[in-house]
Order: structure tokens, then C-alpha cells, then sequence
């Protein structure tokens, strides 16, 4: 009889290993829509899609405020050379700005989030070399989110690159506009009607 219990006893544990790999295997499996780094490397060439869904949300604030606006600044003053009309594209800018720190801020979150739940999952599985993993993402994860935060507060500052190659662009036109209208004939102000 006691082999009997033994043998049940051999079975339920069995059973629990195995469920506890399919679930193991299952969460770390549940992202096959994200494309995976290193496979996504080996492939030549890489597309700018995916490009971009390999970059970390920090890496696309990065991107706005290092980006040179200086052909759109022209560009722009070339419809409208008005000062004002300048003005409000760099508070349009600027809100552009905010909204991919919020962006990138939500999904630092939504990715720490998932990472607690994984944290529990592999914490109950008794797979602590994966939680440490885990827990040291989240800790970079946080990090990042602070760095986005000062980033943010950082957007009301007008050298940002992205505000002075825009109004670099706009006074480049604003000039040859105006050097356009003095050593031009015919186009000086008493010709403006």
C-alpha cells in the first residue's frame, strides 16, 4: 500500500513540474509579435520599421530633441516669415515633445508592470537567477523613466537643438529674403503694392 502512495506521490509531482514549464514557457514565449533583438540583427538588411520598434521609447525622446528642424524652420518661413507664426510652431514643438516623454514614460511603465508579474511568476517557480534578471530591467527601466522626467523638464529650455536649428532655418529665409529685397531693383519697398 505505501508504494501505491509513493507512485501517486511520483505522478502529482510530475504533473506539477510539467505544468509549471508549459506556464514558464508560455510567458517567456508571449511576446513573438516583438521582434527579437539579436534575430532581428542577423537579418540584413534591417528595414527603418523595424529599426524603430528596436529602439527603447528613451531612444525615440532622444531623437526629437536631437533632430536638426533647420530645412523645416526654412521651409516654414518661406509660407509664413512672420515672427509670431515662429513662435507658435515652437510651442507646437514643444508639445510634440511633451507628448513623446508622456508616451515613453507610459510605456516604461507598462513594460515594469509586466516585469512584476513576471517577478511574481518566476519568484513562485523558484527561478531566482531569472528574477534577478528581471529585477535588474525594471531597476534600468526606472531609471530611464527619471532621465525622460529631466528630459521633459528640459523642453522649456529654447537652445534645445531642436528649437535652434528650427529658428536658425526660419532666420536663414528671413535673411535672404531680406538681402532678396535691398539688392534686388525693382522689389524695394516702393514697389510693394
Amino acid at each position: 500500500m505505501p508504494t501505491i502512495f509513493i507512485i501517486l506521490i511520483a505522478i502529482v509531482a510530475l504533473i506539477i513540474i510539467a505544468l509549471v514549464i508549459i506556464l514558464v514557457r508560455s510567458v517567456s514565449g508571449g511576446n513573438k509579435d516583438k521582434p527579437d533583438i539579436e534575430t532581428s540583427i542577423s537579418q540584413s538588411p534591417i528595414t527603418p520599421k523595424q529599426m524603430k520598434q528596436l529602439k527603447q521609447p528613451i531612444d525615440r525622446v532622444k531623437d526629437f530633441l536631437n533632430q536638426d528642424m533647420e530645412s523645416q524652420g526654412y521651409e516654414d518661413a518661406q509660407s509664413n516669415s512672420d515672427s509670431g507664426f515662429k513662435q507658435q510652431k515652437v510651442l507646437e514643438l514643444k508639445e510634440q515633445g511633451r507628448q513623446e516623454c508622456i508616451s515613453a514614460i507610459s510605456k516604461y511603465e507598462d513594460k515594469i508592470a509586466d516585469l512584476d508579474a513576471n517577478i511574481t511568476i518566476y519568484t513562485n517557480a523558484v527561478l531566482f537567477d531569472t528574477v534577478e534578471k528581471l529585477k535588474a530591467q525594471k531597476v534600468k527601466y526606472q531609471k530611464d523613466i527619471k532621465r525622460i522626467e529631466q528630459m521633459q523638464t528640459e523642453l522649456s529650455n529654447d537652445n534645445l537643438k531642436v528649437y535652434a536649428s528650427y529658428g536658425r532655418g526660419f532666420a536663414k529665409w528671413q535673411k535672404a529674403i531680406a538681402e532678396g529685397l535691398i539688392g534686388t531693383e525693382g522689389t524695394g519697398p516702393e514697389n510693394w503694392n
